[in-house]
C-alpha cells in the first residue's frame, strides 16, 4: 500500500527513490532479485531492453545511471536506484543496464567495476547478460555520426530519415563517454577493458555472453529468446520497435575511409574494415 502511494504521488522522482530505498529492509527477502546487463554502448542494448520490457514477467529499467553520468552528477548512493528498481517492479523481475567501461557510468558512482558487481550481487541481482560488439570500429563510427550531427539520435524509428552526409573521422581523436583518444588506441582500449570486465563479471553471476553480430544484428529476437531461456522464463511474443541504422559500407559512410584503412592495415583489427 505504501509503495503504491509513493509511486503514484507527485513528489519528485529523486525523493521517491530515496523513500522507497529507505523502506528496503522491509521488502521481502525472496523478492530481492534481478538481472543486469553489462555493455559499452552502440551494441543493440536499447532495442533489446525495449523487447525485454514487453515480457509480462520483466520490468526493464534501462540505463538507470545514464542521467547522472550525462549531467556529471555524482551518485554515491547508487544502491538506492537498485533497491528502487526491485521495489517498484512489483512481482516482475527487475532489469537494468550498466555502461561498464572505466570512463562511462562507474566514475559517477565512485566505484570500480569490481566494487560495483559485488554490491549488485549482494542486492540480489543474480544474473548478468554481457552484451558485446566485436566490431569496435563500427561502434565508434556510430558514436561519431551523432557527434558530427549527421543523425540526431542513436536510434532510428520508421519515421526517421537516413544520414544527412558522410562522416569524416579524425584518426587522432575519437570519443566515447568522457574519453578521447586516437582511433587505434581507442579500439585497443575498448577491447582490452571489455575482456577484463568479462573475466571479472562471470565470476559473480549466472552469466550469459551475447554478441551484437550473433544475437542482435540480423534479428534481436534471437537475443531475447536466449535471455528468456537463461532466466527460466516462458516464451512470449514481442515486437522489434527499432530498426538497424548505419548499414552502409565503410566506403559509403566515411569520407576519408582510406586514412582509416591505412591505419588498421596489418593490425589485428584489419578485419573490422569489411564487416
Amino acid at each position: 500500500m505504501l509503495t503504491r502511494f509513493i509511486q503514484s504521488s507527485r513528489i519528485p522522482r529523486h525523493l521517491k527513490v530515496a523513500l522507497l530505498a529507505s523502506a528496503y529492509p522491509l521488502f521481502p527477502a525472496d523478492k530481492r532479485k534481478g538481472v543486469f546487463m553489462w555493455h559499452h554502448g552502440r551494441c543493440g542494448s536499447t532495442v533489446l531492453g525495449r523487447i525485454l520490457n514487453q515480457h509480462p514477467a520483466i520490468r526493464w529499467r534501462g540505463e538507470i545511471y545514464e542521467r547522472y553520468a550525462e549531467a556529471g552528477i555524482p551518485r554515491p548512493n547508487f544502491r538506492d536506484d537498485l533497491r528502487y528498481a526491485q521495489i517498484e517492479c512489483g512481482r516482475k523481475l527487475p532489469g537494468f543496464e550498466l555502461k561498464g567501461l572505466p570512463s562511462q557510468h562507474l566514475p559517477t558512482l565512485g566505484v570500480t567495476l569490481h566494487q560495483f558487481v559485488e554490491t549488485v550481487r549482494e542486492q540480489g541481482f543474480s544474473h548478468c547478460v554481457f552484451l558485446d560488439r566485436r566490431n569496435t570500429l563500427r561502434k565508434l563510427i556510430s558514436v561519431q555520426i551523432v557527434d558530427q550531427g549527421l543523425r540526431k539520435s542513436y536510434h532510428m524509428s520508421d519515421q526517421e530519415k537516413g544520414l544527412t552526409g558522410r562522416l569524416r573521422i579524425d584518426p587522432e581523436r575519437v570519443r566515447i563517454q568522457g574519453k578521447y583518444a586516437p582511433l587505434l588506441d581507442m579500439i585497443r582500449h575498448i577491447d582490452e577493458e571489455t575482456e577484463k570486465a568479462r573475466n571479472l563479471v562471470r565470476e559473480y553471476y549466472d552469466f550469459l555472453p551475447l554478441y551484437y553480430e550473433d544475437h542482435i544484428e540480423a534479428d534481436p529476437l534471437v537475443a531475447y529468446r536466449e535471455i528468456l531461456a537463461h532466466l527460466g522464463l516462458p516464451a512470449h511474443d514481442a515486437d522489434v520497435p527499432l530498426k538497424r541504422i548505419n548499414v552502409k559500407t565503410l566506403q559509403e559512410l566515411v569520407e576519408n575511409h582510406h586514412e582509416v584503412e591505412d591505419l588498421l592495415a596489418g593490425t589485428k583489427y584489419e578485419w573490422m574494415l569489411t564487416h
